[in-house]
């Protein structure tokens, strides 16, 4: 725990080049100050060192989602934060030496309606962003692509969907192929899409009570991620982690639910890896 400030939404990228090393980055928005928290992930002790400029400003009124993308075709690493208003708006990361990492603004995209979850995927250059009452959309993640996003699906033309639409993670199953996770909040679901093509709609899936351990099922779900590392034993195939808003059984605070990947590709006949 690190009493920096309201956290809302954090990603993780590996591969940063800062001082001559290569490191993993965590970024966070925080509306505490209304910035971009960054830091530096030390494996050995899991400890988060923050390596933030100063405080690097991200211009809204309330920053809300975040997410991170790591160019294949330049190395450079960026993130979106998008604002309970609507826009999103992206940065690089920049070296500026001496351990230090500021970013640096490099285009807004926009959005007509509040936009909270996000997930880049950087093999493929796209980024995907969950607009709550409306649906996912698509667009290009590099700086220079057409600041236009591109409708997935929509709550009004999709009957598994109800807002808000929320997290959203990315399963990859290697070679541009695998599924996009989204939480559909309203209806207590999970909607899955493929990665590669159009992006078709797969199916749905939710997660229920398990008795006998004492856990109840997943409800209100704002954040969530997908895996597909094998860490062994029920995630030999990946993870699902999502935030599980309301605890009834036992009567507690909201926490995070695990989830193998196995169960929900069991269910919806997908694939692992």
């Amino acid at each position: 725990f690190l009493p920096d400030g309201r956290m809302n939404n954090v990603d993780v990228r590996d591969n940063f080049s800062l001082g001559g090393q290569t490191v993993s980055i965590a970024t966070s928005s925080n509306r505490t100050d209304d910035s971009i928290s960054i830091y530096r992930i030390d494996a050995a002790t899991r400890r988060l060192s923050n390596v933030a400029d100063g405080v690097q400003p991200t211009g809204f009124v309330d920053p809300y989602g975040l997410c991170m993308y790591q160019s294949a075709q330049s190395g450079k690493t960026y993130v979106f934060v998008t604002d309970s208003n609507g826009p999103l708006r992206q940065w690089e990361l920049i070296d500026v030496g001496n351990g230090r990492v500021r970013t640096e603004r490099v285009r807004d995209i926009p959005f007509a309606t509040q936009t909270e979850g996000c997930v880049a995927d950087d093999a493929t250059g796209v980024l995907y962003v969950a607009e709550e009452d409306v649906g996912l959309w698509r667009v290009g993640a590099e700086p220079d692509a057409p600041a236009t996003p591109v409708s997935v699906a929509t709550v009004e033309a999709n009957d598994a969907l109800k807002d808000d639409m929320e997290g959203i993670g990315l399963y990859d199953l290697g070679d541009g192929r695998g599924y996009l996770v989204l939480s559909s909040q309203g209806n207590n679901t999970y909607a899955v899409f493929r990665r590669e093509g159009n992006n078709d709609y797969v199916g749905s899936f939710a997660v229920l009570a398990d008795a006998a351990r004492g856990i109840d099922g997943i409800s209100e779900t704002d954040g969530l991620e997908v895996l597909s590392a094998n860490l062994g034993g029920a995630y030999s195939s990946g993870i699902f982690v999502a935030q599980d808003g309301r605890n009834i059984a036992p009567q507690e605070y909201q926490n995070f639910k695990l989830v193998p990947w196995s169960a929900i590709a069991g269910a919806l006949n997908l694939e692992s890896r």
